[in-house]
């Protein structure tokens, strides 16, 4: 199995560092990360620093928190699902908030809505996902 390339989109380094942990814990090494919307845009297309994909893989995974600077988690996730070209692509929400406005938003626009932290639990659905749209 191909291990993923994860694009990890965290403003806080608290979380940053917890969820780097989990999936380092997990055996998952190929994790990029940026700090806001607007970065996990330009990164996702390939825009401005981002554009040499031998340095900046285009991610299998993204791993999106909802409340970030400049674009928030939903618009970054709404964005990526009315692209075609990105479809292949797996985004899972990853939120400290758990109310059901929130969460409804986030799964209309993903394949999945985690509150945080991540947990084994998490990782496993993430990877077994990966793993079927992969077969």
């Amino acid at each position: 199995m191909k291990s993923p390339i994860i694009l990890l989109v965290e403003d806080n380094e608290d979380d940053m560092y917890l969820t780097r942990r989990a999936l380092s814990k997990a055996g998952l090494k190929s994790v990029f990360d940026v700090t806001d919307g607007q970065e996990a845009v330009d990164y996702i297309q390939g825009g401005r620093k981002y554009s040499d994909r031998t340095v900046w893989p285009f991610p299998d995974i993204i791993l999106l928190d909802l409340k970030i600077p400049e674009i928030s988690g939903h618009e970054v996730a709404e964005w990526i699902k009315s692209r075609p070209e990105y479809d292949s692509c797996l985004v899972y929400i990853l939120s400290s908030s758990g109310e059901t406005r929130d969460r409804d938003r986030a799964i209309a626009s993903s394949q999945g809505y985690f509150v945080k932290p991540l947990t084994a639990a998490h990782i496993e659905t993430i990877c077994q996902h990966f793993q079927d749209t992969e077969s």
